[in-house]
């Protein structure tokens, strides 16, 4: 990694992120804030990940359209409060989600994801959301995509296998693989994940009708999705889902393949500061 200059943060080489100065009093692990959205959060921890780059402790500067993850790890999302939070927080390790798929191109991909990846609607959605402007800020551009994709998004059919069990299939809306709590600019999906308990949260919105989506659109931002009976919720370690219909991934926000693919969680990976 690149050390900043003396006048200001430096990019970073392997994450394209940032990096500021190194907060003493920590050893061995040097604190590296990433400054953004979770798609930049996911770059930064990808980029540690990929280089096993050890000793090092990543805070969270939000600044960006969803700054998701955040809301889990209660960071402010005032950049002046999120630094004296990083500054005054300690180091926790925290759980990653490792992804394998079908990248855009037709290629064999995998990366890790930090907050939640979502296939179906959530994959659509991002599609729309990243391709458009979102001088809306966070939660109306992903409100706004959100009724765009509606109108346009068929649900699918999918195959899951959960933790190497037995597999079902069913036609779904959404599915979302939750390490965090938030996604969507604030949607609260997985009011049950937690950081670091060693499971992913699945979430899977059922064949739900455009009319039950806009009925029920506050219950994902109450995080109470769940009361829905066309929604199911189960603690997984591992899945695979697989389709014969074209199912995009949303991965921290960034649409990033389709599936088939496989989830799995890696427990306390990350050391965060917070």
């Amino acid at each position: 990694m690149e050390e900043p200059g003396a006048n200001g943060p430096a990019t970073n080489p392997c994450c394209g992120s940032f990096c500021l100065p190194l907060r003493p009093g920590i050893p061995p692990n040097p604190a590296r804030p990433g400054r953004g959205g979770d798609g930049t959060f996911n770059e930064v921890a990808n980029g540690l990940l990929n280089h096993a780059v050890d000793g090092v402790a990543l805070a969270f500067l939000p600044n960006g359209t969803g700054a998701d993850l955040v809301r889990t790890l209660r960071i402010s999302h005032s950049l002046p409060e999120a630094a004296r939070q990083a500054s005054q927080g300690s180091i926790q390790p925290i759980d990653i989600g490792q992804v394998q798929f079908t990248d855009l191109e037709g290629r064999p991909g995998q990366r890790y994801f930090v907050n939640v990846t979502d296939v179906g609607f959530g994959g659509d959605l991002v599609r729309y959301v990243n391709s458009h402007s979102k001088k809306l800020g966070g939660k109306l551009s992903f409100f706004k995509g959100l009724l765009v994709t509606l109108f346009q998004y068929q649900n699918k059919k999918i195959r899951i296998t959960i933790d190497e069990q037995e597999g079902f299939e069913l036609r779904a809306s959404s599915i979302a693989v939750a390490n965090g709590q938030y996604f969507g600019g604030g949607m609260w999906v997985a009011p049950e994940a937690r950081l670091d308990d060693g499971f992913l949260n699945l979430v899977i919105i059922g064949d739900v009708s455009r009319t039950e989506v806009l009925t029920n659109v506050t219950r994902l931002y109450r995080g109470t999705i769940a009361e829905h009976p066309k929604v199911k919720t189960f603690p997984v370690r591992s899945l695979e889902l697989t389709s014969e219909e074209e199912v995009f991934i949303d991965l921290d926000g960034e649409l990033v393949g389709r599936l088939p693919a496989r989830v799995q969680i890696l427990p306390r990976k990350l050391p965060v500061i917070f």
